[in-house]
């Protein structure tokens, strides 16, 4: 479902750099940061925006929460991105889903190479 927003809780497995893109139409810069998530099942690239991206310091391995984030698609290949009405957690203690995500992760996904090109979605 491109477009809906939805709830989603991932490990951070990859962070990237942040970034600075143009957009063509308006010419406005706006500052982008590319995170990994994983959990049991796959992996999909999640895009904070200006004030996420640039204000995101943590490594892997946090559990992030996301609570309206959308769902995009780019020639065929789903994602997640932010919007200005998303919220994320870092950690959330009020779901018992944390700690199994920890231990998962540290089990069994921390070093795994297979989840770097499936999707979440």
């Amino acid at each position: 479902m491109i477009g809906v927003l939805r709830d989603v809780i991932g490990i951070v497995h990859h962070v990237s750099d942040s970034s600075i893109i143009t957009n063509a139409i308006d010419k406005r810069s706006y500052v982008t940061r590319v995170i990994k998530i994983i959990d049991e099942t796959a992996s999909v690239d999640v895009t904070l925006w200006e004030d996420q991206a640039r204000n995101f310091n943590n490594d892997s391995n946090s559990v992030m929460a996301f609570k309206g984030i959308k769902v995009h698609d780019f020639m065929g290949s789903r994602s997640l991105t932010t919007t200005q009405h998303t919220h994320l957690k870092i950690d959330p203690f009020d779901t018992e889903r944390t700690e199994h995500m920890k231990h998962w992760y540290h089990e069994h996904a921390q070093n795994s190479k297979q989840y770097l090109t499936s999707s979440i979605l």
